[in-house]
């Protein structure tokens, strides 16, 4: 029955999706007696957490329960107070956990806590399904850098530059704002920014006014001060080795070092990570893709391909280790392919 459980604690977890950045998405169910007596979620950033407002709907039925959950329990007052004092006081007498929490603030403080105080503890339910689910933000705490996405349509014989300006259809368009909505960052090269001039921002029904962090590798400096991207108010931030000095304050200038290939990449990774930007989506163009990828940082990748044929600019991916995790179609015939490529040791 704990899986059963489990799994339902996971599907509540998914409701947060884009809304509880840098926070991880987290379900909670209480059972007793075989009974589920409450349930709840983190709902977003600041909001009690998942495992409050269960506590908070079961009231004094949460004695001698069980708490299911798909991450430790916090055991540090941050925005919230600390789950774990909540999960005593409660007089709850089981906890079953998916996967420990690895932020340096957890990281295995809530099991002992809760077994200190008498409570029993499992963990490993469901283990791999609750790391896929907060892949990221357990990525970012065990290397601190940002786990990054990236995003790119082709036509059907590779081409990523199409006559046009969109290569896919207007479902793939909006597949693509759902992936900005799930992610704390959107990387382009500048090239993209000179070529299309796009707002870059985050234009989904069901994320209205979400906020992204913008980033533009730039190493000569050549983004428009004028540029759109700077008129929806979001956090813009360039990465540039370049000594110029730029006429837009709303840009955030960030000067890295550079080599024979461009930006030092794991630089531009690292000034992220202090931001506590724990993921990005890159929708740059092949050769940012490509540079990626080589470097062993791109942690997934979603390529969209339609039945156009023609373009030019292939992407050329280097043999490596990569996983399929999904493959399906759309109504318009596009076929979407979504690769994870492997840590190397």
């Amino acid at each position: 029955m704990d899986e059963y459980f489990m799994r339902m604690a996971l599907s509540l977890a998914k409701k947060g999706a884009g809304k509880t950045h840098p926070n991880p998405m987290v379900g909670a169910v209480i059972v007793k007696e075989g009974r589920i007596i409450s349930t709840g979620y983190h709902r977003a950033f600041g909001a009690p957490h998942a495992e409050a407002e269960a506590i908070k709907k079961a009231g004094k039925q949460a004695r001698g329960a069980t708490l299911y959950v798909n991450l430790e329990p916090c055991c540090h007052q941050g925005k919230t107070p600390p789950c774990c004092e909540a999960i005593w006081r409660a007089g709850i007498k089981r906890v079953v956990v998916a996967v420990k929490d690895p932020n340096p603030l957890v990281n295995g403080r809530g099991i002992d806590f809760l077994r200190s105080k008498g409570i029993e503890v499992r963990v490993g339910v469901l283990k791999e399904e609750a790391e896929e689910l907060n892949r990221a933000f357990l990525f970012f705490h065990r290397h601190r850098r940002p786990w990054l996405t990236g995003k790119m349509a082709l036509t059907a014989d590779g081409a990523a530059v199409w006559k046009e300006k969109y290569i896919s259809s207007p479902q793939s368009l909006l597949f693509a704002h759902w992936l900005r909505a799930t992610h704390m960052g959107i990387m382009v090269g500048v090239g993209t920014v000179l070529k299309d001039d796009p707002l870059l921002n985050v234009r989904h029904p069901r994320f209205q006014g979400k906020r992204i962090t913008k980033i533009v590798l730039d190493s000569r400096l050549r983004t428009p001060p004028q540029a759109k991207l700077f008129s929806t108010g979001d956090p813009v931030l360039i990465f540039t080795s370049s000594g110029k000095t730029f006429q837009n304050p709303a840009a955030e200038i960030i000067r890295v070092s550079s080599g024979e290939k461009g930006l030092c990449l794991k630089e531009v990774l690292y000034h992220l990570a202090r931001r506590n930007i724990i993921s990005v989506l890159v929708e740059g163009g092949p050769t940012l893709m490509a540079s990626l990828i080589e470097e062993g940082l791109l942690n997934e990748l979603y390529l969209v391909h339609t039945p156009k044929i023609g373009g030019e600019k292939r992407l050329v991916l280097r043999p490596g280790p990569v996983v399929l995790k999904k493959h399906w179609c759309s109504s318009q015939g596009e076929h979407y392919i979504n690769f994870s490529f492997k840590e190397e040791k």
